[in-house]
C-alpha cells in the first residue's frame, strides 16, 4: 500500500536507487553539502543521475521489503494488499566537512530546514 508523498527535502541529484536482498525499496539523493537517502518507498519516476530540487516528488511511503506488524512477525502478503504497515525509513546527514570533518546525522527539525543549494 502507498502512504504519504514523499519529496526531496534538497537541490540535487539522485545517485541510487536499488531494491535490497531483503526487497527494500533504497533511494538516495546527494548535493556538495548533504546525503538523503530513504528507505521503504514506491519508487517515483526519477532515474539514477537525474537532477532534482527540493519539493520535487521523489516517491511515496510503501510497505515494500521486510516490514513487521509486531516485532518479528512479518506483514502477511494480505496485509501488505491491504496497505497496513506503510511507513519510510530517512537518514538525512551533512557530509563530512573542514568544518566538521565527521559530518553528521541531522534531525527532523533540521530537515524542515535544510539549506537547498547545491
Amino acid at each position: 500500500g502507498l502512504g504519504a508523498e514523499l519529496k526531496s527535502p534538497i537541490n540535487g541529484k539522485l545517485v541510487a536507487k536499488y531494491v535490497s536482498v531483503h526487497g527494500n525499496p533504497i533511494l538516495i539523493i546527494t548535493n556538495e553539502k548533504y546525503i538523503f537517502v530513504v528507505f521503504h518507498l514506491q519508487f517515483g519516476n526519477y532515474e539514477v543521475g537525474s537532477v532534482v530540487s527540493a519539493g520535487d516528488p521523489i516517491g511515496w511511503e510503501s510497505n515494500q521489503g521486510y516490514v513487521e506488524s509486531s516485532p518479528g512477525n512479518p506483514l502477511s502478503e494480505y496485509e501488505k494488499a491491504l496497505g497496513h504497515g506503510s511507513h519510510a525509513h530517512i537518514i538525512f546527514a551533512e557530509k563530512p566537512s573542514p568544518e566538521n570533518p565527521q559530518g553528521r546525522i541531522l534531525n527532523a527539525a533540521e530537515l524542515l530546514v535544510s539549506d537547498t543549494n547545491p
